[in-house]
């Protein structure tokens, strides 16, 4: 897994995806019912409504035309999404001018509607749609990185597993399955030798066949990686605490994005409603917080040059309080004060939407860094793990190799041997009694020596008595 591309992101699902159309819905409420001020509608309800109508429009657009497209491919052409924002800023426009001409005072202007909300959704759309998606990848990602952690720890204890004991432990495997087997097998023939019929020799005949075929599997089988439904269940959920776990503070190339982002989402209005000395004010104060934005990440950069890092989140809280403090107070200082007039709901506005950009265009730089380094690091993690698994499968194959030289004759040949003895009993068994009897005989010493055998390899590794009870 690798970090999200620009063409994955923008192109990929969370572009026309519903949950970003309806978590815009609040803000471009709060800013049409800001807008609507200069229309001096009948009552706020009719902005809330047009907002309403307006959104209803924009998802038809962006989220069903979005799915139709996608029925035929997953990641969409940008030039695509791009087009279906641009036509939802054009049909929202138009469904403003549609209904500002029953329940307001004037009607709006489609060119200009059209032409600030195309400014409005290139600053604010994409970065959030990047935003998201960065999220999203980072889950998977860390998710990546908990399965490829944990399965390299696995590899790397087993790893120190010598030969010797590798053989050892496929010796015991052996003995395990087989001890209980050739018990059941004996006893059956013991119990059985006096009456025995042809097609109970036949089916002994299988049953030992079926034996040194499970032996043969057991000893050149290969060994499989760990893939356990709870391996995965483990590493499946990421907490949002451990996902912005990021010990880097926003870059100060945001803040003129930052910056952008609230000048074009406030002050085009602001100049309509409250006219071009309010709008200066407030040009006035999301500049200054910008510049703020661009210095301060310098004295967290010194402070880590001292081993005082901080957390991504707890550096964009402080960034983001000094920055909306600092416009907060020059719009109160710089007269006439906007805090005391007319022009007080400009100032919850242009606040909400300087710490919203920076929360959004934050988000979106510093996650995006992060996966790119846990991309890193999670090639890095499976290039060991590849290279670790490799070394193990060498010396398994090494030591299978060693236990099937050990056990192809005094225990395969001698379980092959009985089979055809039984299939030459199941032949004579009524035709020659006699030598039927010696050929049972033979069978059961040649049980009795693969279980000696069986016990003669295993007190050579060290396995104990390896008896079955």
């Amino acid at each position: 897994m690798s970090s999200l591309s620009a063409r994955a992101a923008f192109g990929g699902a969370w572009s026309t995806h519903w949950t970003i159309w309806a978590g815009l819905y609040p803000v471009t409420l709060l800013f049409v019912v800001y807008r609507d001020q200069a229309l001096r509608p009948d009552s706020v309800w009719w902005s809330v409504g047009s907002a309403t109508v307006q959104h209803i429009a924009v998802g038809l657009v962006v989220v069903g035309v979005g799915a139709i497209l996608r029925r035929t491919r997953s990641i969409l052409h940008v030039g695509v999404v791009a087009t279906l924002w641009i036509l939802a800023c054009v049909v929202r426009a138009a469904v403003a001018h549609a209904v500002t001409a029953v329940g307001y005072a004037e009607q709006s202007s489609l060119i200009i509607d059209t032409l600030i909300w195309l400014g409005v959704s290139a600053l604010w759309v994409p970065v959030t749609v990047f935003a998201v998606a960065q999220l999203d990848q980072r889950r998977l990602l860390l998710a990546a990185r908990d399965i490829t952690t944990d399965a390299l720890l696995t590899e790397r204890a087993e790893g120190e597993e010598t030969s010797q004991q590798l053989q050892a432990r496929l010796l015991a495997t052996v003995t395990a399955q087989l001890t209980p087997v050739l018990a059941d097998l004996e006893e059956s023939l013991n119990a059985a030798r006096r009456r025995i019929t042809g097609s109970t020799a036949a089916e002994l005949s299988m049953r030992i066949s079926r034996v040194h075929d499970e032996t043969a599997e057991l000893v050149e089988g290969e060994d499989t990686p760990d893939t356990s439904p709870a391996l995965l269940e483990r590493a499946e959920r990421v907490t949002f605490r451990r996902a912005f776990e990021i010990t880097t503070v926003p870059p100060a190339r945001i803040a003129a994005l930052v910056t952008l982002a609230t000048l074009v989402g406030v002050v085009p209005d602001t100049v309509r409603i409250y006219g071009p000395i309010a709008a200066l004010q407030v040009a006035l104060a999301v500049t200054a917080s910008g510049i703020l934005l661009a210095a301060l990440p310098a004295l967290f950069a010194e402070r880590a040059s001292r081993g005082k890092r901080m957390t991504h989140l707890r550096a964009t809280v402080i960034l983001q309080s000094v920055a909306v403090a600092a416009a907060a107070v020059i719009l109160a200082v710089i007269p006439p004060s906007v805090w005391s007039s007319a022009h007080r709901p400009v100032v919850p506005l242009t606040l909400l939407a300087l710490a919203l950009a920076h929360t959004l265009y934050s988000v979106a730089f510093i996650v995006a860094d992060a996966n790119a380094d846990d991309s890193a690091a999670l090639r890095a993690a499976s290039a060991e793990l590849d290279a670790v698994r490799g070394q193990r499968a060498e010396r398994s194959r090494l030591a299978r190799e060693r236990m099937a030289q050990l056990m192809h004759g005094p225990i395969q040949g001698r379980l092959a041997a009985c089979v055809m003895a039984l299939n030459f009993h199941a032949e004579m068994v009524n035709s020659d009694p006699a030598r039927a009897e010696a050929t049972l005989d033979a069978v059961l010493e040649h049980l009795q020596a693969v279980t000696g055998e069986l016990q003669r390899l295993g007190a050579e590794a060290g396995l104990g008595d390896v008896r079955h009870p």
